[in-house]
């Protein structure tokens, strides 16, 4: 895939995005094939494309491709993505843009400075393809509803659930950040609007059922596809660093760091940690990674709960998998205070209240 990408260099990765386009198939075959190009990304110069949000699944099976003359094999939940939109008729005058071949995963400088714009280009895509995989026919999500059975709603949402699709972290700033949604799954599409009806009927539902109903428990459990519906209603708010890591503490990523990094664009424009903080890929990366969090939670949150903070690192520490050595070279390069095991306890209980009100 290297030698894909030697005729397709950025002159400034900060500033510049490749976008694919769908192209008739070679002579005699049925592999799907693209164009993909360089393109200006910046304030006033944005090219209309569609970005397509998905879970990068198992690295087997592969499927091939054909990318300006270039055959090569992608993993199967991105060669499906892109056959969805096939299928919907998006053709050859639609751009897309879809992370594991428009950013060259080779090069881990390009990736620090693209990842740093995932934010703007999701937010910047006339509309965010959500494609969640191979799966039963949407119809059945209507019919459920307008059945009114509260144990078939509650199983609804939990279908939803099981899927790998909103387990993944970096969903959470595709879908929040987006103009617009569509969610794609198997043959059939369904809206946003669609989609958040139904979370929201569930919601409404359980308040009709007595207070100790099972079905009750059941339907105003705090889901993944709940959290992101009332995270993307409530974009105008404005989370710290410490709410996101409470919040999506849960979320899962295939490189540890980005359970940090995906969630960097949903921080306010001016929040130290978004403007700050460096994004580095290749080994050895979460222990620089969590000291940089360390340094700039103490200098620039200052204004936070000393227990807060040290509840929040702890579940950073957690989620970049930071421990036996490379803990006490924290605690010997005097990055954790001494006092961290008393202050957690503490901690614990703050963000416990917090995470009932942010849900």
């Amino acid at each position: 895939m290297s030698s894909l990408y030697k005729h397709l260099e950025f002159s400034d990765a900060a500033k510049q995005i490749r976008l694919l386009r769908l192209e008739p198939s070679p002579t005699g075959t049925d592999e799907y094939a693209f164009s993909l190009e360089v393109h200006d990304f910046q304030e006033n110069s944005r090219p209309s494309y569609i970005a397509i949000s998905y879970a990068w699944g198992l690295p087997i099976p592969k499927l091939p491709v054909v990318i300006n003359g270039f055959r090569m094999e992608v993993q199967f939940n991105c060669w499906y993505a892109l056959w969805q939109m096939r299928h919907h008729g998006y053709t050859s005058d639609v751009n897309f843009w879809i992370d594991s071949l428009c950013i060259n995963q080779g090069d881990d400088a390009e990736k620090g400075h693209q990842v740093a714009m995932m934010g703007d280009i999701f937010s910047s895509a006339s509309l965010v393809a959500a494609s969640l995989g191979i799966g039963e026919s949407l119809a059945d999500v209507r019919e459920i509803l307008a059945s009114g059975d509260n144990s078939k709603i509650g199983k609804l949402r939990g279908r939803f659930d099981q899927l790998p699709y909103f387990e993944r972290v970096w969903i959470k700033q595709e879908i929040v950040l987006a103009k617009d949604v569509t969610i794609f799954y198997g043959l059939e599409k369904l809206s946003w609007s669609e989609f958040a009806d139904a979370v929201n009927t569930i919601k409404v539902r359980s308040r009709y059922l007595k207070s100790d109903s099972p079905e009750r428990v059941r339907l105003e459990r705090i889901s993944n596809s709940t959290q992101l519906c009332n995270h993307r209603s409530q974009v105008t708010q404005t989370p710290t660093f410490m709410d996101l890591v409470a919040r999506y503490r849960t979320a899962k990523a295939s490189v540890a760091v980005n359970k940090i990094y995906a969630l960097l664009s949903l921080l306010p424009q001016n929040d130290p940690i978004r403007q700050k903080l460096p994004i580095r890929y290749g080994q050895s990366t979460c222990f620089p990674l969590f000291r940089d969090l360390i340094k700039l939670l103490y200098r620039y949150y200052k204004d936070e709960r000393v227990g807060d903070k040290h509840m929040a690192l702890s579940l950073i520490r957690d989620s970049l998998e930071i421990h036996g050595l490379d803990a006490e070279r924290l605690s010997r390069q005097g990055f954790l205070s001494k006092h961290i095991a008393g202050e957690r306890a503490q901690g614990r209980q703050v963000i416990e209240r917090k995470l009932f009100w942010l849900h």
